[in-house]
């Protein structure tokens, strides 16, 4: 049994939607949309981290609990704009936002879950 989760992403400091985000986990991707909404559907029945990536913004993950036959509607997602490193969504030192990402995933645990059934 799978499940499924829809949301809106967009800038953290002016509060536009935010087109062409990646929202991924494993071998899950989608994009958002020109109005920064995304849906993912299949997605089977666990806790996981989705990750919301873009070009020019820091990456950040959500933990979110999928379940069988239920529809996720997560809260929107901020992105923040990244200044000062030319734009590859790093540390500044060239180091990728999600290599970030991941290294904190490892070492925290930190995030929300919702549900809400259709």
């Amino acid at each position: 049994m799978t499940g499924g989760l829809s949301g809106y992403v967009c800038d953290a400091h002016t509060g536009q939607p935010i087109e062409g985000v990646a929202v991924e986990y494993d071998t899950y991707i989608t994009w958002t949309n020109v109005d920064g909404w995304y849906e993912m559907g299949g997605i089977p029945e666990g806790i996981f981290y989705f990750f919301y990536s873009k070009e020019g913004y820091e990456t950040t993950y959500w933990s979110i609990q999928i379940s069988s036959e239920v529809w996720n509607n997560v809260p929107p997602v901020e992105l923040t704009p990244v200044a000062g490193n030319g734009g590859n969504g790093g540390n500044g030192q060239g180091v990728p936002m999600w290599v970030i990402a991941v290294v904190a995933v490892a070492a925290l645990s930190v995030g929300v879950v919702v549900s809400r059934r259709k």
